[in-house]
Formats: structure tokens, C-alpha cells, sequence
């Protein structure tokens, strides 16, 4: 679907392989591969593209289940989380992103590698699985609160609770990405 889409929307507006090459950086044999469906762009070059059409990522993509191999390694959602926050937003995306379950904190439910959709919340509801950026490390964990912090608890015995303070979570001392709303079962 993406080839699809990414090749209707340059047509669309009159653009060749090469100006799309030009207004995102890369090769026009880079474009050409990605409309031949024999490659695809990493996350950030996939936002990337979908600014420039001005669509969102899934309208881009046709929906998060086609385009599961987009997610973005470690470095580029620090990246993204990086990049909001010097706009002062709190979250990396308005809709939904996906990310890489970074360790093995919640197995069995979740494993490393699983692909995990998370979509963007205003704030941290109890309960809810969440992925959040603290101290530079990526975390996916469930959320209780106690008077005035916020215990990120994972699955597995050998990782522990992480906890933080209401102000700390205010002064961007933590960097909520978003709940996660879907999983992708990595199989191999």
C-alpha cells in the first residue's frame, strides 16, 4: 500500500522521482525502490515524506497494520522524542508511531523485538501501558500511582519498578511517547 500511495501522491503533484529525491535528501534510485516495493524508508524518512505531502503517516502507510517494518530503531526515537521536545510537545507524534520493544521487561506478554503501536495521550492514566523516555533509556512498562509518584512496573521479576515524581515528570525529566494501543507479535 505504501508504494502505492507514496507513487500517487507524487504524481499527484507533478513531481518526479528525482524532485521527491531532492526535497527528502536520498537518491532518485532510493524513491524508485520504494515505489517498487523492494525497499522501504526508516521511520524518521517515512514522517519525512508524509510532511511533505502533507498526510499523516497513516494515511501514508493505509493504516498501521501495512506497514509494520517502519518502526524506528532506538537512536531514532530518541531522536523523535528529542525533536518534540524542543517544540515543547510532549508526545513525538499526533496520531500513532511505532516502536521496537527495546528488552525483555515484559515478557511473556511482550517480547524484544515485538512491534508495538503507541498512540499519543495528553497524560499517564493508571493502569495504562505506556512508553516513555527516561534518563535516555526507552522504556515500556504499566503505570500505577502512589501519592505523588508514578510507578512504572514491568512483567519480569528482573526488572525493576521505575519511579518517578510528579515534578519530575513535569520538568521533562521523563518524556511520554504514548500508550500502547497494539502489538506485533515478532515470530522467528
Amino acid at each position: 500500500m505504501f508504494q502505492i500511495n507514496l507513487k500517487r501522491l507524487r504524481e499527484r503533484n507533478k513531481w518526479s522521482q528525482v524532485d521527491l529525491a531532492k526535497r527528502l535528501g536520498v537518491s532518485q534510485s532510493t524513491v524508485g525502490m520504494w515505489e517498487a516495493g523492494r525497499n522501504k524508508p526508516t521511520y524518521t524518512t517515512l514522517i519525512r515524506i508524509a510532511n511533505e505531502f502533507g498526510v499523516s503517516v497513516d494515511a501514508l502507510t493505509g493504516g498501521h497494520n501495512n506497514y509494520a517494518p517502519c518502526a524506528p530503531t532506538f537512536p531514532e526515537a530518541i531522536l523523535l522524542a528529542s525533536e518534540s521536545a524542543a517544540y515543547g510537545i510532549r508526545t513525538t507524534l499526533p496520531e500513532t508511531q511505532r516502536i521496537t520493544m527495546p528488552d525483555d521487561s515484559m515478557t511473556p506478554e511482550i517480547h524484544p523485538g515485538d512491534l508495538l503501536v503507541i498512540r499519543a495521550i495528553p497524560s499517564i492514566e493508571p493502569e495504562s501501558l505506556i512508553a516513555f523516555l527516561y534518563k535516555k533509556s526507552l522504556y515500556v512498562r504499566k503505570v500505577f500511582f502512589a501519592e505523588e509518584t508514578v510507578i512504572a512496573t514491568a512483567l519480569s521479576a528482573s526488572a525493576p519498578p521505575i519511579c518517578f515524581s510528579a515534578t519530575e515528570y513535569e520538568n521533562e525529566g521523563v518524556l511520554l511517547l504514548g500508550e500502547v494501543c497494539e502489538l506485533v507479535r515478532k515470530y522467528f
